[in-house]
């Protein structure tokens, strides 16, 4: 088509975001990967049993406390079944890592109210978090959800963390947000990629895409 200019001559660009098949491979048939995205590597040539996914690496460990403290939020610890982020104090309130079915549960939740910090207006500034008319259950909030969903599980891909943060009660209002907009799955996997930038810029790791 003919090209666009605005009245100082310069061209007129839009964005618009475009579905496409990508050809995805397991890690184990890909050489020269980077450490942190290396497999885990068993003692002997059995497989590593599937519980041992559920206990985090002192490494691993150190990255999220490395990610938690370059952000600057607060944390509490209360014995109560609810975690969240407070936007008025911009503090994360957690369970006891004691009521965790397994500590991989308990750091995958930590990084889902992770991803809620990064909407604070001094960060990312999203409407989801800033929003003083927000309430639970609107499309605000179920947005805001889902880029923490999206979010959590890239940095939960990034750091091999295989936990489970028991979400389901959200899928009824993420479905109205996505049903409501034809490009919410876009602008939310945007949003939860800028916040996992910000989260993992301390580690100098890109990314998922």
């Amino acid at each position: 088509g003919n090209r666009l200019y605005d009245t100082d001559g310069r061209l007129l660009t839009e964005t618009v975001p475009m579905l496409r098949q990508l050809h995805l491979f397991n890690v184990a048939q890909c050489d020269g990967l980077p450490e942190h995205m290396q497999p885990p590597q068993a003692d002997d040539d059995t497989k590593r049993p599937v519980e041992d996914y559920a206990v985090l690496s002192p490494e691993r460990l150190a990255d999220v406390q490395r990610m938690l403290e370059a952000t600057g939020v607060q944390t509490e610890a209360r014995y109560q079944n609810l975690a969240y982020y407070r936007p008025t104090t911009d503090t994360i309130v957690m369970p006891l890592t004691s009521q965790f079915d397994s500590a991989a549960d308990y750091w995958s939740t930590l990084l889902h109210e992770m991803v809620h910090s990064t909407g604070h207006r001094n960060r990312l500034d999203r409407e989801g978090i800033t929003s003083s008319s927000r309430k639970r259950g609107d499309m605000v909030y179920a947005f805001e959800e889902l880029i923490a969903e999206t979010g959590s599980a890239y940095l939960c891909t990034q750091l091999g963390i295989y936990g489970e943060v028991q979400h389901e009660s959200y899928i009824d209002s993420w479905l109205r947000v996505l049903r409501s907009d034809k490009k919410a799955l876009f602008r939310a996997c945007s949003r939860a990629r800028e916040a996992t930038e910000y989260l993992l810029a301390p580690l100098s790791i890109c990314s998922a895409a």
